[in-house]
């Protein structure tokens, strides 16, 4: 995994998609997208000789990360791997609002010093719009 401060290298070849949403809804709408469409996607990518790709952290994010607080330096390192392509789904729910956040990361994504009361899957989706 990148470090949320490396430069980002795409192949031209490659499309990389983030999927942001809440842990405890929209379950429905995000299997979809990984049962229906992006199989489809995915043909239609490689019949153009193109890699597709999905970033969802949701089916996976160590426990050790969890543990030492690295959960949202992971997200977003993997937002920026995959930019410009982010998928932001928001429901009823906003997300977790982590209780600390490692100071050094603000130091890296200054930006979020104006979010710190908001949830992660807020900044994700902001970290998208600076872009």
């Amino acid at each position: 995994m990148a470090s949320p401060d490396a430069p980002v290298v795409h192949s031209p070849r490659e499309i990389r998609v983030f999927i942001s949403s809440t842990f405890r809804d929209l379950q429905e709408e995000r299997e979809e997208l990984v049962r229906q469409i992006f199989p489809q996607l995915r043909r239609l990518c490689e019949s153009r000789g193109v890699t597709w790709g999905e970033a969802n952290l949701r089916l996976g994010v160590p426990d050790e990360a969890k543990a030492e607080g690295k959960v949202l330096p992971l997200c977003l390192a993997e937002i920026e791997h995959c930019r410009p392509y982010f998928i932001g789904l928001l429901g009823e729910r906003h997300g977790w609002i982590p209780e600390k956040i490692l100071e050094e990361l603000f130091a890296v994504q200054p930006w979020l010093n104006e979010h710190r009361t908001q949830s992660v899957s807020i900044w994700e989706s902001r970290c998208k719009e600076r872009s």
